[in-house]
């Protein structure tokens, strides 16, 4: 297993990556419907392509099987103040806000 940082971002690259996170939400976010998955999944290939850095884990064949978006570096601390300003910011529901508080502490998470 190799883990590097992405510099250029080949069309096929980010089908690849779309590919694993397709595979990683449904086997990990099961209130979503099919329909949403499917329309979260056209903005994937936008957000893969903006992110500032894009890190991958590739396996002994090369290809791609996990990867993380890093837009900054921040620390963050939630409280209840913060998470009601991420609501109004972000126009989040209380199980987007908790899906999104589940993800933080392992370096996976990623607003569109």
């Amino acid at each position: 297993m190799e883990i590097i940082e992405i510099t250029k971002r080949t069309p096929s690259l980010i089908e690849q990556l779309v590919v694993v996170w397709e595979k990683s939400i449904k086997a990990t976010h099961l209130f979503l419907s099919a329909g949403e998955v499917e329309e979260i999944k056209k903005y994937v290939p936008q957000a893969l392509n903006r992110i500032a850095h894009l890190i991958i884990a590739r396996d002994e064949s090369s290809r791609p099987v996990a990867f993380m978006g890093i837009e900054c570096i921040v620390s963050l601390i939630f409280n209840i103040s913060v998470t009601s300003i991420m609501k109004r910011q972000m126009k989040l529901s209380d199980k987007g806000i908790s899906a999104f508080l589940w993800h933080l502490p392992f370096g996976n998470a990623t607003v569109f």
